[in-house]
């Protein structure tokens, strides 16, 4: 019988998982389980046409050391981003900071400069990224004429 033939190969050791090829016994790495804090502020809401408002991001590592992370913060709508702390790399309404390892516990801040072209909002996004690991927070900011 099948059913009595599979108990005999369990019994021998013979044994594996199905799904992963894998003989029982031998431990695959699990991925690890990244765990971030991101929030965000604007220092000036509304602003007016041709002002200057600066968006503050904090980020903080709650669970293990992550190694090649990246902080992304985009900007759009009528604002125009006008600087960035921290070496961020800035290209068209797109800052990028390669933050490297960030250790268990580990808090960070970066800012950026925003400049209002006219009338309307902006909305700006920052995410955290590790491989396929993201964590985004999002803030709306209104522009006076």
């Amino acid at each position: 019988m099948i059913v009595a033939a599979l108990s005999l190969l369990g019994c021998c050791g013979i044994t594996g998982d199905y799904e992963s090829g894998q003989p029982a016994g031998e431990a695959t790495a699990a991925a690890p389980q990244y765990a971030f804090s991101i929030s965000m502020y604007d220092t000036e809401d509304p602003v007016d046409s041709g002002g200057r408002t600066n968006y503050v991001i904090e980020a903080e590592n709650m669970g293990p050391a992550a190694d090649n992370a990246v902080l992304e913060f985009r900007l759009s709508g009528n604002l125009a981003i006008s600087g960035a702390s921290n070496n961020g790399r800035i290209t068209g309404g797109t800052v990028i900071w390669d933050l490297g390892a960030v250790g268990a516990g580990e808090k960070l801040t970066r800012t950026v400069e925003a400049r209002a072209l006219g009338a309307g909002t902006g909305e700006a996004l920052a995410t955290i990224k590790i491989g396929n690991y993201a964590e985004s927070n999002a803030e709306g900011t209104a522009v006076y004429g």
